[in-house]
């Protein structure tokens, strides 16, 4: 009897681990997808990487795929 309580143990241990563990990456997938190529086009040109004509050319470029 001690020996399957140790099994059964275990098996929830197993269980909580795996559903833990889940959870987390779930969250962090949907924080590396939540920004649109829009936005981080704007963040570029808030920072000054790109220039205004090359702001305007790359949105429009955007609009055009979609």
């Amino acid at each position: 009897m001690m020996m399957w309580s140790w099994w059964i143990l275990g098996f929830i241990l197993l269980f909580f681990v795996i559903i833990l563990y889940s959870r987390r990456n779930k969250n962090r997938a949907v924080e590396k997808t939540r920004e649109s190529p829009l936005n981080i086009l704007k963040q570029r040109y808030a920072k000054g990487k790109i220039t205004e004509e090359e702001f305007e050319k790359q949105k429009e470029t955007l609009k055009e795929k979609n």
